[in-house]
């Protein structure tokens, strides 16, 4: 990220792939990729108040934010509408701030992002977006959330940075239990969460509800609990409806819950 937000501006070609895309089907599904590689990269846009730059040739996050004009706008919508200035949002699994960044405008300068990701290259991605978007409120965190301290190693898939696992071992990643990770940020108060760690919900999420105190479970919470991963994470479903939450909504890929 050598160059200035701006430097990489789409010309007049790429805005017109950028628009058809976005207006039709050629945004969605297979046709997503073949358009990214027409499209090359990186480009540096601006949606809904916030700037990316966003490479198209490795990410399925950036083509989809980019390409599809309402990706995951039910998601962001249910909360946003839960966030108000001076608020304080958790991303777990951040990527390049599809969540972190419209949510950092919402909660506003008074408010506060912990934006949480074992993927390096994500972090470097977030931060110049959080630099290039004026937002000092987003504090990225080169982290993995899981049910204990250890350090853990990366693995990366070729075809999406943003598609990772990761395992116990020596790569230099600290695994860290989301509570001590509020506890040292000095969250005291939790508005809203959102995770996505590629079916490790239930690791992250079940020593979290055990312990934490009423003042630090978000109101509004998004989980990548589809269909298909409902079998694999059965802790989660338990520990929501023990603290109280209600399943509001469910995309294809995203469960929402709410808790009075």
């Amino acid at each position: 990220m050598t160059t200035a937000w701006g430097a990489h501006a789409p010309d007049a070609k790429q805005r017109l792939l950028i628009g058809l895309a976005r207006r039709s089907v050629f945004g969605r599904g297979v046709f997503r990729r073949r358009m990214a590689r027409l499209i090359g990269g990186p480009v540096d846009v601006e949606l809904g108040g916030c700037r990316y730059r966003l490479r198209l040739d490795n990410s399925a996050p950036a083509r989809a934010l980019l390409l599809h004009a309402r990706y995951n706008i039910r998601e962001l919508a249910f909360l946003a509408d839960g966030l108000a200035p001076g608020d304080c949002f958790v991303d777990i699994g951040c990527n390049i701030g599809t969540y972190s960044l419209p949510m950092a405008l919402r909660v506003g300068a008074t408010g506060q992002v912990l934006s949480i990701d074992a993927n390096p290259a994500m972090i470097e991605a977030i931060a110049f977006n959080a630099a290039a978007s004026s937002m000092p409120q987003l504090r990225p965190m080169h982290l993995a959330v899981g049910d204990r301290e250890a350090e853990m190693a990366l693995d990366l898939s070729a075809n999406d940075m943003g598609g990772v696992a990761v395992a116990e071992g020596a790569g230099g990643i600290p695994m860290r239990p989301l509570l001590a990770i509020l506890h040292d940020a000095g969250i005291t108060r939790l508005t809203a969460l959102k995770i996505d760690i590629e079916g490790h919900e239930d690791q992250a999420l079940l020593p979290f509800f055990a312990d934490a105190p009423d003042s630090l479970l978000p109101r509004r919470m998004v989980v990548e609990l589809d269909r298909a991963i409902h079998a694999n994470t059965p802790g989660c479903l338990a520990a929501f409806a023990a603290r109280g939450y209600r399943r509001i909504d469910q995309t294809h890929s995203n469960s929402m819950w709410a808790r009075d």
